[in-house]
């Protein structure tokens, strides 16, 4: 759901109609088979290739197969809440309430949830504050997106305490040697991941979401309820930004490759862009061309082809 954000803006600089139908058609599968009545969500569901049949339902990162995997449930919320927002399509919009609602029902007192809703060993179990994270982003769009006063309250008041958890000393390595503390790591079943490394490891995506919730909630003033809309353009030009910077951060070769030159350009010109306001779209376009360049200077003269999956 995460990713369908990607082929809904291509969709929107032009590019070809199966990019949203493709999306909307993900949205709706995922709505469908991924998503239980009281709102939780399966982390994998495994099709037919031929049918399309549902032939298993489970996780490759829970503690079961009918647990709630945190990150997961996180991804649902705010990806129906970007799928509503791209297609207008209300069911995406209820279905992203009903995932917020299950996970405000469950959330411990400082709305940073446990790794797993159901893991084992709550409340000794460690708490995945990516998770947190991504549900604060989403939550944040959720109190613009809702039609009901007091749900957007609500969402928004959520979304102020996650902001408030995470801020802390208890989840923000402040004055320490590490750049980021989120104690939090998914430890999947040995059995379907044989090597794991469990640990206190900062996390680029995490520092994203959290940076966005940052620009949402400065911008809003710090108000106790969202009484008006920053605009969505000025969030996403802050998360672009955010991806120059993680772009940057995954960038460690340029100086050992200069195949590499010509990405380091672009962003070096994205920086700039963003520096002196630049149209959104631009940057979004840059930052999209990215990868693109990179894969292309890596891998196209070693002869190697790039897949996707």
């Amino acid at each position: 759901m995460m990713n369908l954000e990607v082929l809904f803006r291509a969709y929107d600089l032009g590019g070809d109609t199966n990019f949203y139908n493709f999306a909307y058609s993900h949205a709706e599968k995922t709505m469908l088979n991924h998503v239980r009545p009281d709102g939780s969500t399966y982390h994998i569901v495994e099709y037919d290739g031929n049918t399309g049949a549902v032939l298993w339902r489970g996780t490759f990162a829970g503690a079961s197969d009918e647990s709630t995997w945190a990150r997961g449930q996180s991804w649902g919320v705010y990806g129906f809440t970007m799928a509503y927002r791209e297609t207008g399509d209300t069911r995406f919009l209820n279905t992203a309430q009903r995932l917020a609602d299950y996970c405000l029902t469950n959330l411990p007192p400082d709305y940073v949830p446990y790794w797993d809703y159901q893991a084992p060993g709550i409340p000794n179990e460690p708490r995945d504050s990516s998770a947190a994270a991504i549900l604060l982003s989403g939550l944040l769009e959720l109190s613009q997106r809702s039609t009901n006063a007091p749900d957007a309250a609500r969402y928004w008041q959520a979304a102020r305490h996650i902001f408030n958890s995470l801020r802390s000393t208890n989840y923000l390595a402040q004055g320490s040697i590490s750049s980021g503390k989120p104690p939090s790591k998914t430890t999947p079943p040995p059995s379907r991941f044989p090597i794991v490394t469990p640990g206190r490891l900062p996390m680029m995506k995490r520092d994203c979401f959290i940076m966005a919730g940052v620009t949402t909630i400065r911008n809003w003033g710090g108000s106790s309820s969202p009484t008006h809309l920053y605009p969505i353009r000025k969030i996403r030009k802050a998360l672009t930004a955010i991806r120059i910077a993680e772009i940057i951060h995954s960038m460690p070769r340029i100086r050992q490759d200069t195949r590499l030159l010509i990405p380091a350009v672009v962003i070096l010109a994205a920086v700039i862009l963003a520096a002196v306001g630049a149209d959104i779209i631009l940057l979004e376009i840059m930052v999209t061309v990215i990868p693109g360049l990179t894969k292309m200077a890596i891998f196209l003269p070693l002869g190697h082809g790039i897949a996707s999956r």
